[in-house]
This record gives C-alpha cells, sequence and structure tokens, in this order.
C-alpha cells in the first residue's frame, strides 16, 4: 500500500511507490495519458512533480472526454456550452 510519511515539516516522502515509471519518464522526456495524449517532461521537474503528473493528465483528459460527450448531447437542443 502507498502512505505519505512526512520527513519534515516541508517535504513529504512517497513511501512504497516504484522509481521505475519516473526514471522512464525522464529518460524518455515525455509522458503518454491513458487517451494517449503525449505530454513533454522539462529537464528541471521533480520527481513530486512527476508522480502528480499522471494524476493531473488524466484528470484533465476525463474532464475533456466528459465535455465532449456533453456537447455530443447537446445536438439539436437548443443549448451550448459556454466559457
Amino acid at each position: 500500500m502507498n502512505r505519505v510519511r512526512v520527513a519534515n515539516r516541508n517535504e513529504a516522502v512517497l513511501v512504497g511507490l516504484s522509481k521505475a515509471p519516473v526514471t522512464e519518464a525522464r529518460a524518455r522526456k515525455l509522458v503518454r495519458t491513458k487517451i494517449n495524449r503525449l505530454i513533454h517532461i522539462p529537464n528541471n521537474t521533480s520527481d513530486r512533480s512527476l508522480f502528480n503528473l499522471s494524476v493531473q493528465t488524466n484528470g484533465a483528459d476525463g474532464f475533456k472526454l466528459a465535455l465532449c460527450l456533453i456537447s455530443s448531447g447537446l445536438e439539436g437542443v437548443d443549448a451550448r456550452i459556454v466559457n
């Protein structure tokens, strides 16, 4: 089970997570999301950011897919998505 252990006040260390995905992402300089979108990784990205990247990118992909489904569901109705 993955846990977060507080090493000091300013840093949380992820315990029980594999470093392999982070190492692979750094070597390839990109990450592929569940819907095959490519995210390029800059050289100065921290390990914590790379662990969090999959949550953020896949959440954004889910939101985009939901908007597409809502938009297609509104076809033929006098309504639209506005921003």
